[in-house]
């Protein structure tokens, strides 16, 4: 996808570059800011800042100190949204308390999924417990498939653990609360990609 986009700029650019007489370009839009890539370390202080702005929910926001490549932002926005949606691992530390930290079993992950399935599987969950995280750990939902397996076993074993717990409740009520963070990270992830 990275190299088609980046033929399709150039090709783009080539076509928008006027020329001036004697066969220069018009100069940079930019002006004197420069631009440069993203630093690849993780523990590089720009990098870190550049995160930061854009983890950020509401302004006002951090101006960078120059312009980075779309590819390298691309590329930090998916490592972002990686993070996001593998962060509800069994005994993962979060500084505030949120509705995804609930009962899960180890590996179990909440994860981002396809832009019909977060809704179709909320209301599964609601009406069938634990069918919908069940279809969850299926590669096959997920926005963003992780390349390491095809289905998450932890995420399925929550499925089968809320629909065997359905008639005392507890089953049903667990379902809802996956269902509605599964949806909520699906609705986020269609809002982003807009």
């Amino acid at each position: 996808m990275v190299n088609r986009w980046v033929a399709e700029k150039n090709k783009w650019l080539h076509q928008r570059q006027p020329k001036k007489a004697g066969g220069e370009t018009d100069d940079d839009v930019r002006g004197p800011v420069t631009s440069g890539p993203i630093p690849q370390s993780d523990t590089e202080p720009v990098r870190l800042a550049v995160r930061r702005t854009m983890k950020q929910l509401s302004g006002p926001y951090s101006p960078f100190e120059q312009y980075y490549p779309l590819e390298d932002a691309i590329e930090l926005y998916n490592e972002i949204w990686a993070e996001s949606s593998s962060d509800g691992y069994y005994g993962y530390q979060v500084d505030e308390a949120s509705s995804e930290d609930l009962l899960m079993c180890k590996g179990s992950q909440i994860f981002v999924l396809k832009t019909p399935w977060h809704i179709i599987l909320f209301i599964l969950n609601i009406f069938l417990p634990g069918w919908g995280t069940m279809i969850s750990a299926s590669s096959c939902t997920h926005a963003e498939p992780n390349l390491q397996s095809k289905c998450s076993c932890g995420t399925f074993t929550d499925g089968m653990f809320q629909f065997y717990l359905a008639p005392v409740l507890f089953g049903w009520i667990w379902s809802i609360i996956f269902g509605w963070n599964l949806y909520k990270k699906g609705r986020d992830y269609s809002k982003l990609m807009r």
